[in-house]
C-alpha cells in the first residue's frame, strides 16, 4: 500500500466513515510493532529519533532540555496517531480491523516493565500495509516484556549502524525490508529430557558474510538454574557459525546463573566463543544498554571480530 492510499475509519462522534490517509510513517511504526511483537511507545521513539538524543558518547545531546522536548514532542505524535490507526477498519459493516492493537499489561504479573500497555500490528494491519509477515490477531500480554528488552537492544545495537535480525525475521525468513534470509540460525543441543532441541537466540547480529552471527538472549525468567544455561550455551559452542552469546538479563541472580552455565559449557575459556552478561534496566519499558561505558567495551570488540574476520562473501 503506498502513502496516498487511504482506510476507513469509525468517527466516535457521530458514528459516520472517512478516509484516513496512510502515510509512510505510518507503515515504518506498523511495521516495527509487526517485528518486535509489541512495544511501548517509549521504544517507538527511540527507534526513529537520532540516536544523538537518547545514547550517550561523543556530540551527545542526551539528557539535554531538548532532547527531553524532542522525546516529548515524539512522543506525543506518536501516540495521536496511533489511536488514528487503532480506529482503522476495513469496512464498518463487518467490523475488519483495527490496524493496530493496544494491549493493558499487568504489574503484578511481570509483564508490563513499567507501562501501563503496549502496541501491536493485527493481522489486518500487516495485510493492509503489505508488511510480508503471517501475523496473529492478537498477541499475549505475558511476552510484552520480553519483546521490549529485546526490542530495546535490538533498536539500540541498530543505532550503531549495525545489522539486527529479530526473532520475526529470522524465523520467517524475511527481514524488515522484505528480503529474504536464507541462513539458518539453529545451535542443537540435548535437553536434560534427552530430546534433540534447535535453540534459537532471541536476537541475530549478522556477520558481513550472512553466516556467522552473535546469539542475543533476552532473559527475563527467574526460574532457570545454571545447568539449563549451559546446555544451551554448550549448543552455541557447537556450532562453528556462533562468534560470541550475548546475554542481557534484569536480575543479579540470573547473570549469576548464566556465568555459572557458561564456565560450565566453556570450561572457563573465554577466547574462542566469548560468553557475555550483562544487567540493564527498564524505564517506562525501555531497557537502556551502557553502551558508550567501557563495561560495554568487550561486546565492541565482539562486534568489531564479526565485521573483520567474516567479510562479505
Amino acid at each position: 500500500m503506498g502513502a496516498s492510499e487511504t482506510g476507513i475509519r469509525k468517527t466516535k462522534r457521530n458514528g459516520k466513515s472517512q478516509g484516513v490517509m496512510f502515510t509512510a510513517k505510518d507503515i515504518e511504526r506498523t511495521r516495527n510493532l509487526a517485528r518486535w511483537y509489541t512495544l511501548p511507545v517509549s521504544i517507538l521513539v527511540r527507534a526513529e529519533l537520532d540516536r544523538k538524543y537518547w545514547i550517550g558518547g561523543k556530540n551527545s545531546l542526551k539528557d539535554t532540555e531538548e532532547a527531553h522536548k524532542k522525546i516529548a514532542s515524539l512522543d506525543r505524535g506518536i501516540r495521536r496517531r496511533l489511536q488514528t490507526l487503532r480506529n482503522i477498519e476495513a469496512n464498518n459493516y463487518i467490523g475488519l480491523g483495527p490496524a493496530i492493537g493496544t494491549v493493558s499489561l499487568n504489574p503484578e504479573l511481570g509483564s508490563s516493565a513499567g507501562v501501563g500497555s503496549s502496541h501491536y500490528c493485527t493481522r489486518y494491519g500487516a495485510n493492509m500495509f503489505n508488511l510480508g509477515w503471517d501475523i496473529r490477531s492478537t498477541i499475549n500480554p505475558m511476552f510484552a516484556a520480553h519483546a521490549f528488552m529485546a526490542a530495546s537492544v535490538g533498536i539500540s545495537i541498530e543505532a550503531l549502524g549495525i545489522k539486527v535480525y529479530s526473532e520475526r525475521e529470522f524465523t520467517s525468513g524475511i527481514d524488515k525490508n522484505g528480503n529474504r534470509i536464507e541462513e539458518n540460525f539453529k545451535s542443537t543441543y540435548t535437553s536434560s529430557s534427552g530430546n534433540t532441541v534447535g535453540k534459537e537466540p532471541d536476537l541475530v547480529i549478522p556477520a558481513p558474510d550472512g553466516k556467522h552471527f552473535i546469539a542475543v538472549e533476552c532473559e527475563r525468567k527467574k526460574n532457570r538454574k545454571p545447568k539449563e544455561y549451559a546446555d544451551k550455551i554448550e549448543a552455541y559452542r557447537d556450532n562453528p557459525n556462533v562468534v560470541a552469546v550475548w546475554y542481557f538479563c534484569e536480575n543479579e541472580t540470573v547473570g549469576s546463573h548464566i556465568v555459572e552455565g557458561a564456565n560450565t559449557a566453556l570450561n572457563y575459556d573465554t577466547e574462542t566463543m566469548p560468553c557475555r552478561a550483562m544487567l540493564i534496566k527498564s524505564t517506562e519499558g525501555y531497557y537502556e544498554l551502557p553502551m558508550t561505558t567501557r563495561e560495554f567495551q568487550p561486546f565492541v570488540q565482539d562486534l568489531r571480530k564479526l565485521r573483520d574476520q567474516f567479510p562479505a562473501r
